[in-house]
């Protein structure tokens, strides 16, 4: 099975962050047992890092050459264990965030990703957090897990800031009292939504590679095009 899985399908192996069972090993293995379960780290089951996006995640089966293992999670649900990659994401933006017990912050974007944030910006002891979105149902999942929710197609996001996180008083003028944005959904006119008063404060977009702040002005978020986070403050 293991050299039909090579021939037909080297360097067309297109996916990756995938939770796993063994089918089948090589002769002499054993330290992996068939019907285990794993999560072939995406750097380095091909042995080439440059490959982390094409292990094989779309497919039937994953060739791991060499493969070691690292850690082991039985006692988790595959349900949970699916959602180890996407959360690392939501649980890094809310770190970066610097959050501190008591603070307030906007999530932008009720998907895993906006959900894996507020729940970790919540579990950092931020008091108040409330998530955006255009989606009735995503909206409702986030309800569902305690938090405040708007929809932003209605059009009046800055009111409802302001009356549920309060209001505070800067340099520009009376805000709605909030410590630090995420942007979970990278659309552009998000950050557009606020006038210069909001643009102070700690913003974190935890899915695109950039940001225009003009007409002609961009600021990269860091060298490389990922998924991971980025810190403004200003």
């Amino acid at each position: 099975m293991l050299k039909k899985i090579k021939k037909r399908f080297q360097g067309e192996e297109f996916g990756h962050e995938t939770v796993s069972r063994v089918v089948a090993t090589e002769k002499n293995i054993e330290e992996f047992q068939v019907g285990e379960r794993g999560y072939p780290y995406p750097l380095f089951a091909k042995d080439d890092t440059s490959r982390a996006g094409t292990i094989g995640g779309f497919l039937e089966y994953i060739l791991v050459p060499n493969a070691k293992r690292n850690h082991s999670f039985y006692s988790v649900d595959d349900r949970i264990a699916c959602l180890t990659e996407p959360f690392t994401i939501g649980f890094r933006a809310a770190r970066r965030a610097r959050p501190k017990a008591g603070e307030s912050f906007a999530v932008f974007g009720c998907g895993t990703i906006g959900l894996s944030s507020a729940i970790s910006l919540r579990w950092f002891g931020a008091e108040k957090v409330m998530l955006y979105d255009v989606s009735q149902f995503r909206l409702n999942i986030a309800k569902e897990l305690g938090f405040e929710t708007y929809c932003m197609s209605e059009g009046q996001f800055l009111e409802k800031a302001e009356s549920y996180f309060g209001p505070a008083w800067s340099l520009h003028g009376k805000t709605a009292n909030i410590d630090g944005f995420i942007d979970a959904v990278s659309a552009e006119e998000i950050y557009t939504l606020f006038p210069e008063k909001y643009h102070r404060l700690r913003w974190l977009y935890a899915g695109r590679h950039e940001r225009r702040y003009g007409d002609d002005e961009k600021r990269e978020m860091g060298p490389e095009p990922n998924h991971h986070p980025r810190v403004f403050t200003g």
